[in-house]
């Protein structure tokens, strides 16, 4: 019994060894996993178990009855969870818990029932153990293990041996093969600990069998040294993919923007060049140069829109809404990407939705437009249809949107990849497809940000439908087909601004002639400086505006600090200022406008917005209606 508590006493100081050097080392970590915490949770099992082994040897040999019953009961005890927790540590190390379900073989099935069965009898067999069996009197020759509970170890411990064999399955079927050695050695190290406690009960052997599966644990799976060169080695591999990843998508995106590009420059020479003049011709050209302009404010507006996403400032842009009017342009905008292609179009909008309800219009509407653009992307012949309803649960209006077409559809092997940035499905049209194969990574985000959800059906050949359920808290319930509205800014009534005058800041000459061309149908006088320093020359030498527009990214100014000094020059009239740019950047519309910019006008130029500030600033103020 000396040498027996002597190696228990060994053991001990090693673990706690261990112990103490785990806890200095996981310091160096950033955060402490479920894995890590469980290991921790083994050593003190296995300390609390070789400390009470020692304790009823001690107990013994001073014939302290009650306390050697106690420190023998509670060494099983704490021997028993120290098994329950060691299999489930396996199971945290080998993910299974967190892998795909895998189907169950008939073997699979036998050895599931086997462990379930063996399971039960063990914990009833270490009930007994703990509950109703007590160790050798005084008078009898000390055993670390009584006759009378052999079987009843030997049930419970075959029964953990089920446990490990469903491990080592699983393993196999989670593509953890090269961990199944490791849970071998343990495995065995334990066997052999527990058969030699059997065979010669009068010497402690499970003290030295916890050891060397801490020792294993450690220097094997939870060496810190390891697991930040394990992390090392992902980073660098997850850095290698990114880098490619993102390698990829600039390619893309370079062969994207090229395409229309090349589109509108080639078009416009061929404008350019033209002899004769045949309407129809014309008409198509610059048609197929609209197009192309779409596609490239789609591609910009996707990389300004995942660079929102991906900084976190993206919230929710609540307003009232109606339905039928958040979709009114959309069958125009869609026919005209389709263009001549065979491809019938169909809007099925449920008319008892409610007339107005509360939601975020600009990403719904992005939504639902990502996902029709990607249709019509991938669809050369066919059908496209956009069907929503709607059902009302008290206060809430839940859509459901569904969007199908008859495309190309999805490879199952690549349906994983569909809500993946940088990475764009087009095998089916070998390199055929514009876009940045963003626009369903932004839906994807858009969708869960309104706390929706989506998903597909695709096959492949035969096309793709998206689905989505959107919650709207709902304002009046009286249906659509009951409210009659109509998008006021369809058409645009040009007003008289004789007299009015504009300045613009900018060195780009083109934006000043098209923005130019605008103004001048509204009979409005313009004047054109190229940098901050003419601008402020003008003002200081007596000019009078009405408005200036100032782009925010001039050759010896930038837009902030020059409203700073134009809205600061005193003795002069001041006109409104408006922010004229292509900066779209998140937030940026707020920095604008606490900077001292009056209005918010981004490039390339929505006409019904600019039709406003017109009346706002020119229309109104020169008919004294204020």
């Amino acid at each position: 019994m000396l040498y027996s508590m002597l190696i228990n006493i060994g053991s001990m100081i090693i673990i706690l060894f261990i112990l103490t050097t785990y806890i200095i080392s996981l310091k160096k970590l950033n955060k402490i996993v479920l894995r890590q915490k469980m290991f921790l949770i083994l050593i003190a099992l296995a300390l609390l178990s070789i400390s009470f082994d020692i304790l009823e040897g001690v107990f013994y040999t001073t014939q302290t009855t009650i306390l050697y019953f106690g420190s023998w009961k509670l060494h099983w005890l704490t021997t028993t969870a120290l098994y329950v927790m060691l299999y489930y540590y396996f199971r945290n190390y080998l993910k299974i818990d967190n892998a795909e379900k895998w189907k169950d073989t008939y073997i699979d099935k036998k050895i599931l029932t086997l462990k379930n069965l063996f399971l039960v009898f063990g914990i009833i067999a270490y009930l007994i153990i703990i509950v109703f069996v007590n160790p050798v009197e005084f008078n009898e020759p000390f055993t670390f293990i009584p006759k009378e509970v052999i079987v009843f170890m030997l049930v419970g411990f075959f029964g953990y041996l089920m446990f490990y064999i469903e491990l080592i399955i699983k393993a196999k079927k989670n593509n953890r093969g090269k961990d199944i050695p490791l849970m071998i050695i343990i495995l065995t190290s334990l066997t052999i600990a527990m058969a030699l406690q059997i065979i010669i009960p009068t010497f402690g052997m499970l003290g030295l069998g916890f050891y060397l599966t801490i020792m294993f644990l450690y220097f094997l799976i939870e060496n810190i040294d390891l697991i930040i060169a394990e992390d090392l080695v992902k980073l660098q591999k997850n850095i290698e993919r990114s880098s490619n990843a993102k390698l990829d998508f600039l390619y893309n995106m370079s062969h994207d923007i090229r395409s229309p590009m090349n589109a509108i420059v080639e078009l416009s020479k061929t404008l350019r060049r033209i002899d004769e003049f045949n309407e129809e011709n014309i008409r198509n050209d610059i048609s197929s140069i609209k197009f192309s302009c779409n596609n490239l404010v789609d591609i910009v507006n996707n990389i300004l829109d995942i660079n929102k996403i991906a900084s976190g400032n993206e919230s929710l842009q609540l307003k009232t809404y109606n339905l039928n009017t958040l979709l009114a342009d959309m069958p125009y905008v869609i026919e005209t990407r389709i263009g001549s292609r065979p491809i019938k179009l169909e809007f099925d909008v449920d008319q008892n939705i409610a007339s107005k309800i509360i939601g975020d219009t600009t990403k719904l509407y992005r939504v639902i437009m990502n996902i029709l653009t990607n249709s019509v992307k991938y669809t050369e012949v066919g059908k496209i249809k956009l069907t929503i309803k709607g059902k009302i649960e008290g206060d809430i209006q839940n859509l459901s949107i569904k969007i199908s077409d008859t495309g190309y559809g999805i490879k199952k092997e690549d349906f994983d990849k569909m809500f993946t940035k940088f990475n764009r499905l087009d095998d089916a049209t070998d390199n055929a497809i514009e876009g940045t194969g963003l626009g369903l990574v932004i839906t994807k985000k858009y969708v869960d940000s309104m706390g929706g959800k989506i998903w597909f059906e695709s096959e492949y050949g035969a096309g793709t439908t998206f689905f989505i359920e959107l919650p709207q808290k709902i304002v009046d319930k009286t249906p659509l087909s009951q409210v009659v509205e109509t998008k006021d800014n369809k058409k645009i009534e040009v007003c008289d601004c004789a007299n009015c005058k504009v300045l613009i800041v900018d060195e780009n000459l083109l934006n000043v002639k098209m923005t130019s061309k605008i103004l001048e149908k509204y009979n409005i006088e313009v004047e054109n400086v190229k940098n901050g320093q003419e601008c402020i020359y003008k003002i200081k030498s007596g000019q009078e505006y009405d408005l200036i527009l100032l782009d925010d990214a001039l050759a010896d100014f930038n837009g902030i600090d020059l409203v700073h000094i134009i809205k600061n020059i005193e003795g002069f009239k001041i006109p409104p200022v408006i922010a004229y740019t292509a900066n779209v950047m998140n937030d940026i519309k707020e920095q604008y406008l606490k900077a001292g910019f009056d209005e918010y006008m981004p490039k390339p130029i929505d006409i019904y917005q600019f039709d406003s500030i017109i009346k706002k600033y020119c229309y109104k103020q020169k008919t004294g209606d204020n």
